[in-house]
C-alpha cells in the first residue's frame, strides 16, 4: 500500500534526523529505505516504477546531505491516506 510506504519514507527520514540530532544512539535509516525499495519493487505497478524509484534516489540524496526533509516528505504526502 502506498501509505505503508509513506510511513517508512517518514520513518527513513525521521531516524536520520534523530541520529544526526544526537537523540538516537543509532541509524536505521538505511534499513527503512530498503524496506521503502522492497516494498515500491513488490506493490508498484511496472509503469509506475520509474518514477517511485526516482523519489527512491531523491531519498539517497537526502541521506547524503543533498537535500532537506521537507523536499522529500513533500512529494510523500500525497499517499499518506491511500489505502
Amino acid at each position: 500500500m502506498l501509505s505503508d510506504i509513506a510511513g517508512d519514507v517518514s520513518r527513513c527520514i525521521s531516524s536520520r534526523k534523530a541520529f544526526l540530532n544526537g537523540d538516537a544512539k543509532q541509524d536505521y535509516s538505511l534499513f527503512w529505505l530498503q524496506r521503502v525499495i522492497d516494498a515500491c519493487n513488490n506493490e508498484i505497478d511496472e509503469s509506475e516504477l520509474p518514477e517511485f524509484l526516482d523519489e527512491v534516489n531523491e531519498i539517497r540524496e537526502y541521506l547524503k546531505g543533498n537535500r532537506d526533509e521537507e523536499y522529500i516528505l513533500r512529494y510523500w504526502k500525497q499517499y499518506e491516506q491511500i489505502g
